[in-house]
């Protein structure tokens, strides 16, 4: 899918909410620069680095080679993840997160501490 950065954002903030914003600005500024890079989809994630290469690869996800490795797709709909997603989340399983998904800023930071999203932000591949 072709989605601007501005497009990614909105489906984690499709309205001004107070309250996440509020709770973002709490976080320390590694976990805040890691949420903030996570939400808005410039990251290590290879969406952004396929973006930045001028590659389309629909099936580029390390985690399931079934779709575009994006934010959205690793915490919202990967197979993969599909235990990870539930234990944070509360979801009964099989699911997948809603777009615009139900969330917090302390479940999505304990997905990227929990889940092997958090170590592939890192990693330069």
């Amino acid at each position: 899918s072709d989605v601007c950065s501005s497009d990614l954002t909105k489906i984690w903030f499709p309205q001004h909410n107070a309250k996440k914003t509020s709770n973002l600005l709490k976080l320390n500024r590694n976990n805040l620069s890691r949420l903030v890079q996570f939400l808005t989809g410039h990251n290590k994630l290879k969406r952004h680095k396929n973006i930045q290469a001028g590659v389309i690869d629909p099936n580029s996800c390390r985690l399931c080679l079934e779709d575009e490795e994006s934010s959205f797709h690793v915490i919202a709909e990967c197979p993969a993840m599909l235990t990870y997603r539930s234990g944070v989340f509360k979801l009964p399983i099989p699911t997948t997160l809603h777009n615009p998904p139900d969330w917090t800023v302390n479940m999505v930071e304990k997905f990227l501490k929990v889940s092997p999203v958090g170590r592939m932000l890192d990693q330069d591949h």
